[in-house]
Parts: structure tokens; C-alpha cells; sequence
């Protein structure tokens, strides 16, 4: 499932060759996650909400999930678990979310919610673990299985379903990154990911080398490895897109 916050979602098969648009009337997002709540049913979660209707504003602290088993019913009923919200707890938009175990965790730039599945009227119930640490986009947050590692506003956290985002506190790269090198203009472009293989998480960012008058702005030109079982870190550049 597609989602780019201002078009309808956009589905694709394992076996498909191109994408159509999601069946059921889904919100418009600009975040998309998936979360398996226990057994073999799963929901689909929509956030960072945009509605097409003129006049009406921007729903960015919205999260909105699916029927549960069913990514194409989206009317609010406790009888199919489809179910909305807001978080707001804390300022800013929603910048990602990803799932951890049968719990969501759901990013702002500075701030991090717990989401259980609790059923019945309540569905799911977000809890406000931080106040200080986020993600700066969906794609800062990489998924390490049991923990996610994520590239925040001021740092690198982990985070999981046990409590409050965790500094790495053991990162040298860090005041360079953050107060030096990280163009604050394009942080929301930072992408990464995780090599299981050689157990790296690298995290691509734009510097403050990027052209911002050039054509294409949201060039990463640089990126920052962590060697978890080790401990160590590195740093170079390479464009990519």
C-alpha cells in the first residue's frame, strides 16, 4: 500500500503488475503502517491525515485505522474495529510509524506514542512515552525486529514497546550531524535501512551541502552506519534519491 499525503492510497498485489487505488474509502495520508494485533488479524493504520474537501485543514496529529482483517472497510464501528484519533498530547504533525511485536509505535519530530490493541470500544489506546524524542520522517525509523533505531531530531535513539525512546549515547558522529552538518530545510528526506547480513543500520540524510535553489533538493548526499553488536560508527558521502 502507496501513500504520498495528497492522492488516494494505492494498493499493489505480491502477484500484481500495477497499482489501483484502495477499495473502501480509506483517509488520505501521508504515513501508512501495518500492525498484526495477535493471531492472524492485522490492521492497517492511515496517519497524518489530509481531507480533499476544500476549506477543510490539514489533519496532520490524525491517525485512522482500518477494520481489522480488512484493509478495505474504514467506517469507525466497534463491530469491525475500524476506529480514528488524535494525538494531541503534543505539537506537530505525525512523521511516522512502524509496528513493534502486536504494538504500533507512532513518531512525531519531537515526540513518540505507544499504541496497544485493546478491543471492544477502546480499540487502540495511545500512550505519550516522550515528550523529547521522535523520528524525522517514516523513513528514519528502521525496523531492528525486537527494536526499531531511529534518527530523531537531536539524535539516535531505540526504541521499543518497553518504554521511553533511549538515547545511543555511545555515537561520536552525533554533535557533528546535528549541530554541524544535518540541512534542517530537507531533515523530513532522511532515509534508512538495515543490512541483516552485516547487521548495519544506515541512515541517509541531506547536509548542508545540498544546493537549495538546484532542481532537486531532496538529494541525500550523505550517510552514517551503526554497527550495533559493536558498537561503532562511521560516516561518508553518496548521492542517492
Amino acid at each position: 500500500i502507496a501513500v504520498n499525503g495528497r492522492d488516494v492510497a494505492q494498493v499493489i498485489t505480491q502477484s500484481g503488475t500495477d497499482f489501483a487505488a484502495l477499495a473502501g474509502l480509506p483517509p488520505i495520508a501521508k504515513v501508512c503502517a501495518s500492525v498484526n494485533a495477535g493471531g492472524t488479524a492485522g490492521f492497517v493504520f492511515m496517519l497524518n491525515l489530509w481531507s480533499s474537501t476544500p476549506g477543510n485543514a490539514l489533519k496532520t496529529n490524525q491517525w485512522w485505522c482500518s477494520a481489522i482483517g480488512n484493509d478495505t472497510s474504514w467506517t469507525p464501528d466497534i463491530a469491525t474495529q475500524s476506529a480514528n484519533g488524535y494525538l494531541d498530547e503534543t505539537d506537530g504533525e505525525i512523521t511516522g510509524a512502524r509496528a513493534n511485536g502486536r504494538n504500533l509505535i507512532v513518531y512525531k519530530k519531537r515526540a513518540t506514542y505507544l499504541f496497544e490493541y485493546l478491543g471492544g470500544g477502546t480499540v487502540w489506546s495511545p500512550r505519550l512515552i516522550s515528550t523529547q524524542a521522535g523520528a524525522l520522517s517514516h523513513e528514519a525509523i528502521i525496523d531492528l525486529g525486537d527494536m526499531h533505531a531511529v534518527m530523531g531530531f537531536d539524535g539516535f535513539y531505540v526504541v521499543d514497546a518497553g518504554g521511553a525512546p533511549r538515547l545511543i549515547e555511545n555515537c561520536p558522529l552525533r554533535r557533528f550531524v546535528f549541530q554541524t552538518d544535518l540541512n534542517r530545510n530537507f531533515e523530513a528526506y532522511v532515509w534508512g535501512h538495515y543490512d541483516w547480513s552485516r547487521q548495519v543500520a544506515t541512515w541517509y540524510y541531506p547536509s548542508v551541502d545540498v544546493d537549495e535553489d538546484g532542481s532537486d533538493p531532496q538529494v541525500c548526499d550523505t550517510w552514517v552506519k551503526w554497527h550495533p553488536p559493536s558498537g561503532k560508527w562511521t560516516y561518508g558521502k553518496t548521492s542517492i534519491q
